[in-house]
């Protein structure tokens, strides 16, 4: 969990140098939430990114919390070989906080009912990441807001791929 953790930090030190201008290339947590929300179309989803446009707005936008994150720092797109990690897929990058990152990572990890800041998983995690970078307290106790934002892009992911209407015919399966 600590190399994992300090593999994101490291690569959150290399993104932290991506230029503003060149970062406008993806999107940034905002559109992504108003994307999701219109193209679901579903009103659970649609209170939920309301939701979390409010708590979201809330948290410090500094400069200094956000930047190029990858957006999907699972182990499934880690390549561990000898003392390196290689990482793969960029398909989720975004503008976001660094902590969402973090949060993202874990997702699978996370035990429901539970803060994630307090699982045994993500303290390692959090361990190996402040070995090479340093992220705000304040923007830490928003893990759990982080992840219930990367739950609400899978549901509005899986309801945008199942848009069909009720009277439509279903693919033959």
């Amino acid at each position: 969990m600590q190399e994992w953790g300090a593999a994101l930090a490291g690569l959150h030190g290399h993104l932290e140098a991506v230029t503003p201008t060149r970062a406008e290339v993806w999107p940034d947590w905002r559109s992504q939430l108003l994307a999701g929300r219109e193209a679901a179309a579903d009103p659970v989803l649609e209170r939920e990114a309301d939701e979390l446009l409010a708590l979201l707005s809330g948290i410090d936008p500094a400069p200094a919390h956000q930047g190029l994150i990858h957006g999907d720092f699972q182990l499934e797109n880690l390549v561990w070989r000898d003392e390196r990690i290689g990482i793969l897929d960029f398909g989720s990058a975004s503008r976001h906080w660094w902590a969402a990152d973090i949060a993202f990572a874990l997702a699978d990890t996370a035990v429901d009912g539970q803060s994630l800041a307090g699982q045994p998983a993500a303290q390692g995690f959090l361990e190996g990441y402040h070995r090479h970078w340093s992220l705000d307290e304040g923007v830490l106790t928003h893990l759990d807001t982080f992840l219930r934002c990367h739950r609400y892009g899978q549901a509005a992911g899986i309801a945008r791929a199942l848009d069909l209407d009720a009277g439509e015919p279903t693919p033959a399966g």
